[in-house]
């Protein structure tokens, strides 16, 4: 299990650390930092009070209350839902009409956290059958998704497969399963959700919309849509367990994210489509995409983060981590801004697809298992960041701790790029056109640490023999000032990537600076640089890594 840790490390300056914290401290509830030159209103002006156990509140149902706050916000009037805390069970809706000008709707939770949708239902009367498992036989039509036993979900397997301790399956429409360990069924809570192509709230044609405090729980869809609307804000909300997506934005004029964790998803945690400008700060894309573990999806089909046709991206203090897919991928931008964020412990870290400028600083990418960051088709520049440990489960199947490929360009500034398991490359580039700035970096830990040339293995599962450090540094005339040493970081066991006092990395001053001449570059790429083997194609690096979706 990870050990989240966000706080940002001392390897960067210790400057840049000090307006960090300053930064996080002056962040205040974002519909009040936004009031400024923002869409998002500090006051409104009509609140409607949800509670399910307050005699003096407006409404005791959610979906009335949302009804209401249409119809005021068609007239003019800004309006707030205040949702008490309570457990509000089913789906619900703030769909406005095509057209129509909307006044700002905010939903808030009262107490953050402390409102709770939830698309399960509670499920009593199981027996233990014949076949020695917990059996309860479940309406026709209606199709289980998950299975929840006093609120931990129980692993789906085949219907054909003896079943384990957490595990349930479905035969027929007949639920079986054997809870986790320290659970019960008998007296317990147990709760199922249906698979369902719907979502937990839905927002749709507003205007301006808040969504504040919620938490959203076990559906068998998307737990938060909201598609056709001009100005959204989404904080300090969480969405989790849900059957396929955590999150799903679409076609907006702006987002923001601030706080919002999506956790333990089906397919992906945040999914954001078609928006001109996207602001992300803190928050956690963690645990998404278990049904890859359970054999329903594939590993490219799953994200912690997903954008596509987002056209500026930035994003701040985010960490995506234990994603059975991808981190965070991002796909047909022209400007991702990445800072202060972690990527951890995913099946890929970073994918960048059709991207004209991503610019990344004070990231850490470590201990994902295919690759750390995946450059496609893009430019990207990373400066100040930790590339470390990632490729360690694909050693054999041209995994790097970053692949660059596909007409992209990659530029690196003091940064520190590692392997922990000596087969792994450092960097693997598609050809010196690939390579842009290299300056001041910290390389250690592979046998082949540079890969020039073909960057995925060839249908007879061969890779490019790897550069050593000095020959990388005569082939593309970068990385002069750069150096080769072990970073000798505190305690990667626990996802920590500081470099200890003695480390190479606080010596720069002392790094040995090299110059090569147009005449050794020459030789040295007439020695090492050697024409393709056409009659063995790269295979297709998608097979593996993340499917790119279509630019429309």
């Amino acid at each position: 299990m990870l050990r989240r840790n966000t706080r940002p490390s001392s390897f960067f300056p210790i400057w840049l650390r000090l307006v960090l914290i300053v930064f996080c401290v002056a962040l205040a509830p974002l519909h009040a930092q936004l009031v400024k030159d923002s869409p998002w209103p500090a006051e409104y002006a009509v609140t409607l009070h949800v509670s399910p156990e307050e005699a003096g509140a407006d409404f005791a149902a959610l979906q009335p209350a949302l009804d209401r706050a249409r119809q005021v916000a068609a007239e003019g009037q800004s309006v707030r839902v205040l949702v008490g805390a309570g457990h509000y069970r089913g789906s619900f809706e703030l769909i406005g009409t095509p057209g129509q000008a909307y006044a700002p709707v905010a939903i808030e939770a009262e107490e953050a956290g402390r409102a709770v949708i939830s698309g399960s239902e509670i499920a009593d009367g199981w027996e233990v059958g014949d076949s020695g498992y917990f059996e309860k036989k479940f309406p026709a039509g209606k199709r289980v998704a998950a299975v929840y036993v006093q609120g931990v979900r129980v692993e789906r397997t085949r219907a054909d497969r003896s079943l384990r301790p957490g595990q349930f399956r479905l035969v027929g429409d007949e639920v079986q399963l054997i809870p986790p360990g320290g659970a019960t069924v008998a007296d317990g809570l147990v709760e199922v959700a249906y698979e369902l192509p719907g979502m937990l709230l839905c927002i749709q044609n507003m205007d301006t919309v808040l969504v504040s405090g919620l938490y959203l729980r076990q559906g068998g869809g998307e737990g938060l849509r909201v598609q056709a609307c001009g100005a959204v804000a989404v904080e300090h909300s969480t969405s989790e367990h849900q059957f396929i997506k955590g999150y799903h934005f679409e076609d907006l004029k702006r987002l923001m994210l601030l706080n919002v964790d999506a956790l333990r998803n089906g397919q992906e945690g945040i999914k954001a489509v078609n928006i001109p400008v996207m602001d992300v700060v803190g928050g956690a894309a963690s645990n998404n995409g278990y049904r890859v573990g359970e054999g329903e999806l594939l590993a490219g089909e799953a994200f912690g983060v997903e954008t596509q046709s987002v056209k500026k991206l930035t994003i701040r203090n985010l960490q995506a981590a234990d994603n059975q897919g991808t981190g965070l991928g991002a796909f047909y931008a022209d400007e991702v801004t990445m800072r202060s964020g972690k990527l951890l412990n995913n099946r890929l870290g970073l994918s960048l697809y059709g991207v004209e400028k991503a610019t990344l600083r004070e990231m850490i990418v470590a201990a994902n298992d295919a690759g750390g960051m995946l450059v496609m088709g893009s430019a990207c520049t990373a400066s100040w960041s930790i590339f470390t440990g990632n490729g360690d489960g694909a050693a054999d199947e041209g995994g790097a701790q970053i692949t660059a490929t596909d007409r992209a360009t990659l530029s690196l500034t003091r940064c520190i790029v590692s392997a922990t398991d000596e087969q792994v490359p450092l960097l693997a580039v598609e050809n010196p056109a690939t390579v842009g700035a290299l300056s001041g970096n910290l390389y250690w830990g592979s046998v082949r640490p540079f890969q020039l040339g073909a960057v995925i293995p060839d249908k007879r599962g061969a890779l490019p023999p790897g550069l050593d450090f000095a020959a990388w540094q005569a082939v593309t005339g970068q990385d002069l000032n750069s150096a080769w040493g072990d970073p000798m970081f505190n305690a990667p066991k626990y996802f920590e990537y500081i470099p200890l006092s003695d480390s190479i990395w606080y010596q720069q001053k002392k790094w040995p600076a090299r110059t090569v001449t147009e005449a050794e570059m020459a030789a040295a790429r007439e020695q090492y640089l050697t024409p393709a083997d056409s009659s063995s194609p790269a295979i297709d690096p998608f097979q593996a890594q993340p499917v790119p979706p279509s630019a429309d």
